[in-house]
C-alpha cells in the first residue's frame, strides 16, 4: 500500500509484504518468504501501514525500495497498461469522483518485472478536498498473457477470480477506514505540532487517541533509559469511575507488553491476564530510532483491532515522538536561555558595581589631588611669609631705633 499525494508522488510505503495464494516465485533461487516487513525512512510522515500484495525477492530489499520510490511518481516504479487511461488521466477523474480506480501495470524491480492490478483509493477532507490517494497493488491473477482489462468495469466482471474480489473487499474496507480516521488523526497531529509544552503534547494525544477509537483507557508514558522504566504521564480514562495511573512506574522488564513494544517498530496487541478481561494496544514513541515513551491503548478483549488501525496509531506514535524529543529541546533551549539570561543580568549589575566603584575612586582621587592642591599652597605660602617678616616690623624697628637717637 502506498500513499500518494494528489499528483500522485509517492508520500510514504510503509508496508507488510505477505505471500499471496497462487503466487509463486520467478525461479528456483527466488525463497518464497511469508513475510517481509519493511518501514519508510524517518523523513516520510506516514498515515497508514498495512498491504497483502506480493513476495519482493532478497535482491530487491524492500527497504531500499522504499528509500528509492520516495518523492518519486507511481508512474516511476508501474509500467501501465496502454488499454488503461494513463497515470495522469486517472489523477485527474479522482479529483471528481469518490468511487476507487482500478489499472493494471507492471511492476518495475531490480531484477525481474511482475504483472500487477493497482487499485486507487480517493481520500477527502470533510469539505470534500482530495488530500491523499490510497494506492494498492496485487498480483495480476490472470498472469502474463491473460486477457487485458480493457475498462474499470471490466474489471469487476465476474470472469475476475473470486479470491481477487476478496482481495479487493479487503482493500475497499481499509480504504474506508483510512477515509474515516486519517482526517482525525491529521488533527491530531496537528494539535500535537502547534506546541512545544511537553505536557500540552501528551495530553492532547490521550485524550485525541482515547476519543477517536474509543477506549477504556488511553496511557502516555516517559521512558528513563537507565532505570528501564516507563512512567505514566497523562492518562485518558473513558469511565471517570476508573482508578487514576497517573505517575505509575511500569518496569519494563516487569511488564511484557512494555518489553514487546520496545522491540517492535509496529504497534503491538497483548491480553492482559490479570482477571481484567482486557487488551493493551502498545507502541513507542521514538526519534531517530531511540525511545521517548510509550503509548498504551486499553480495551476489551472482544475489541479486533483491524491493521489499519495498528498502522494508524504506530504512524503517530512516530509524530509523537518527534514533537516530545522536539519539546524537550526546545525546554533545555528555554531553560539554558534563561540561564544565560540571569548571567548576563549578574554581569551586567556587576558592571554598574564596577562602574560606580570606579566613579567614586576617580572621585575620591579627584578630591584628593585637591587636597594636595591646596595643601601645596598653604605650605608655599607659610614658607614665605616665614622667610619674608611684615612691612610694619620694618616701621616699628625703624621708628624705635631713632627714638632712641
Amino acid at each position: 500500500m502506498l500513499h500518494l499525494n494528489p499528483q500522485g508522488i509517492i508520500q510514504f510505503g510503509r508496508c507488510e509484504i505477505n505471500q499471496s495464494p497462487g503466487w509463486e516465485p520467478a525461479s528456483e533461487s527466488e525463497p518464497a518468504q511469508a513475510v517481509t516487513r519493511a518501514t519508510a525512512p524517518a523523513s516520510t510522515q506516514p498515515v497508514a501501514a498495512t498491504s497483502k500484495d506480493w513476495v519482493i525477492p532478497p535482491q530487491d530489499n524492500f527497504q531500499t525500495l522504499l528509500s528509492q520510490w520516495q518523492g518519486h511518481s507511481l508512474a516511476d516504479i508501474v509500467s501501465f497498461s496502454k488499454d488503461f487511461p494513463g497515470l495522469e488521466q486517472t489523477l485527474t477523474r479522482l479529483q471528481t469522483t469518490s468511487s476507487p480506480v482500478q489499472l493494471q501495470g507492471t511492476l518495475k524491480t531490480s531484477k525481474q518485472r511482475r504483472e500487477s492490478l493497482w487499485l486507487l483509493y480517493p481520500l477527502r477532507r470533510p469539505n470534500g478536498d482530495l488530500f491523499q490517494i490510497v494506492a494498492i497493488g496485487y498480483p495480476d491473477p490472470g498472469g502474463p498473457g491473460s486477457r487485458p482489462i480493457s475498462s474499470p468495469q471490466e474489471a469487476s466482471a465476474p470472469s475476475v477470480p473470486q479470491s481477487f474480489e476478496g482481495l479487493k473487499a479487503t482493500a475497499k474496507n481499509s480504504c474506508n477506514q483510512l477515509q474515516t480516521y486519517a482526517p482525525r488523526l491529521n488533527q491530531i497531529t496537528r494539535n500535537i505540532r502547534w506546541t512545544l509544552d511537553l505536557e500540552t503534547i501528551r495530553r492532547r494525544a490521550v485524550d485525541g487517541l482515547g476519543k477517536l477509537f474509543t477506549v477504556q483507557r488511553c496511557l502516555v508514558c516517559s521512558y528513563d533509559s537507565q532505570a528501564h522504566a516507563a512512567q505514566v504521564a497523562a492518562e485518558y480514562r473513558g469511565d471517570p469511575q476508573l482508578p487514576s495511573w497517573m505517575n505509575v512506574t511500569l518496569p519494563l522488564g516487569e511488564t511484557a507488553y512494555l518489553d514487546q513494544a520496545a522491540n517492535s517498530a509496529l504497534a503491538t496487541r497483548t491480553r492482559l491476564n490479570d482477571g481484567s478481561d482486557l487488551t493493551v494496544l502498545a507502541v513507542a514513541t521514538r526519534y531517530q530510532n531511540q525511545i521517548n515513551g510509550f503509548i498504551l491503548l486499553y480495551d476489551r478483549q472482544s475489541r479486533n483491532w483491524s491493521e489499519v488501525e495498528l498502522g494508524l496509531i504506530t504512524d503517530l506514535a512516530d509524530q509523537v515522538g518527534t514533537a516530545i524529543t522536539h519539546a524537550r529541546l526546545f525546554g533545555e533551549s528555554h531553560a539554558l536561555a534563561i540561564k544565560l539570561q540571569q548571567a548576563n543580568a549578574s554581569l551586567m549589575e556587576k558592571q554598574r558595581e564596577f562602574q560606580e566603584a570606579r566613579r567614586q575612586a576617580e572621585e575620591a582621587r579627584r578630591q584628593a589631588e585637591e587636597a594636595s592642591r591646596l595643601k601645596s599652597e598653604f605650605l608655599a605660602n607659610t614658607s614665605h611669609e616665614l622667610r619674608t617678616p611684615p612691612e610694619r616690623h620694618d616701621w616699628l624697628f625703624a621708628a624705635g631705633a631713632g627714638w632712641h637717637g
